[in-house]
């Protein structure tokens, strides 16, 4: 899966606040818009429920600097991690990345 994820409903043109992810059977990872600073990140089953992190599932912070990729693992509270517009995200399943997001800083100035 691949492109920007903007919470926009297509058919309306409303916008959402939620995203969600397939990661497996009945298992699926829920982006959950907050305010327009923080989202949470959290794993629902087919029926909405909200469910335990699925073994494997590591959130780090990436940053790219000179060219230099680092990450740190994002901890979790209460089985759901806090996402900060100014940061991007790796989202990987037993090493392997399953999702990143990245942010989109820029500066909107008027006047």
């Amino acid at each position: 899966m691949s492109g920007i994820l903007d919470f926009t409903d297509t058919s309306s043109g409303e916008t959402l606040n939620k995203f969600t992810f397939r990661v497996d059977v009945d298992c699926n990872l829920r982006i959950e818009v907050l305010n327009n600073s923080v989202a949470r990140l959290y794993f629902i089953n087919d029926a909405g429920q909200k469910v335990d992190i699925p073994h494997g599932i590591v959130v780090y912070t990436a940053d790219v600097m000179a060219d230099v990729k680092r990450c740190v693992v994002q901890p979790h509270v209460n089985q759901e991690f806090i996402l900060g517009w100014t940061d991007s995200y790796e989202i990987t399943r037993y090493k392997s990345v399953m999702l990143n997001i990245q942010t989109m800083r820029q500066w909107n100035i008027t006047s």
